[in-house]
């Protein structure tokens, strides 16, 4: 069994924001394969088969460990098939990177997954969403703006190529397989 998840604020005030594209690239995953997010359990959405779960905390983002530690435990996945996909600041809107370890960088929502499960060695997918526009503007002002229509379209154009990384991740396990665009 493996699980993807997407990590944003559930809140409807937070819907297209920048904190939210892990939220917006596991909805682009299931909406291309009509997967809907009908179990709501372990503090969070998530659609379950035979292979794998896509799941959206439905806590905050600085508590999103809570929701993927609950789901790792009850169905006993190894740390080795959990996906983590979340925001970065460090990249341009539209790129990503993906890592099969590392710390939070900062990011509050990774942060609290690591410490739940213990370990930095999570496999994620950081998708960019551009810098701050100036050295003042607060960073939480910034991750929880919502995207322009121009940024929405550069970030939808790249869920493509996205969506082949998570489709990797699910048919195998090694790291070696996976591609980096940066």
């Amino acid at each position: 069994m493996k699980l993807i998840v997407g990590l944003g604020n559930h809140l409807k005030k937070y819907e297209k924001t920048k904190h939210n594209a892990g939220f917006l690239a596991v909805d682009y995953f299931c909406k291309k394969r009509d997967l809907e997010f009908k179990n709501e359990k372990f503090s969070g959405l998530f659609f379950k088969n035979d292979e794998f779960i896509i799941a959206k905390p439905q806590t905050l983002m600085n508590c999103s460990g809570n929701c993927v530690s609950q789901i790792v435990n009850f169905f006993k996945i190894d740390i080795s098939d959990v996906l983590i996909i979340y925001d970065d600041i460090n990249y341009d809107i539209g790129n990503f990177v993906y890592s099969i370890k590392g710390s939070s960088g900062g990011h509050n929502g990774i942060e609290s997954i690591i410490n739940s499960l213990a370990t930095k060695n999570i496999k994620r997918i950081k998708i960019g969403i551009g810098k701050k526009t100036s050295k003042s503007q607060i960073l939480s002002d910034y991750v929880l703006s919502k995207f322009t229509d121009v940024e929405l379209s550069l970030l939808n154009s790249s869920f493509e190529n996205l969506d082949k990384m998570i489709e990797e991740f699910l048919q195998k396990s090694e790291a070696s397989s996976f591609y980096k665009k940066v």
